[in-house]
């Protein structure tokens, strides 16, 4: 499975970018990008927050995965 199939229960962290949503609205389509394009209410935060410093973290809740996705990157990404 994948770490969005976990469940709402567990923490899922992300910590590859210090710019929220990383390269979504660009040519990203790794896990922070696939995050943002599977939940784009996350995208939203790009306007409010901006890019943290190695000691900061942002908590978001509430958001709602809209679609389903196969393969990782740009070789494979695909929505399904």
């Amino acid at each position: 499975g994948t770490i969005e199939d976990s469940g709402p229960h567990f923490t899922q962290l992300d910590f590859a970018n210090a710019t929220i949503g990383g390269g979504v609205l660009r040519n990203g389509a790794v896990q922070e990008e696939i995050r943002f394009l599977i939940c784009p209410e996350l995208i939203v935060s790009r306007a409010i927050a901006e890019p943290m410093a190695t000691h900061e973290a942002l908590l978001m809740r509430g958001f709602e995965r809209f679609s389903n996705y196969s393969g990782y990157g740009h070789a494979t990404f695909a929505f399904a």
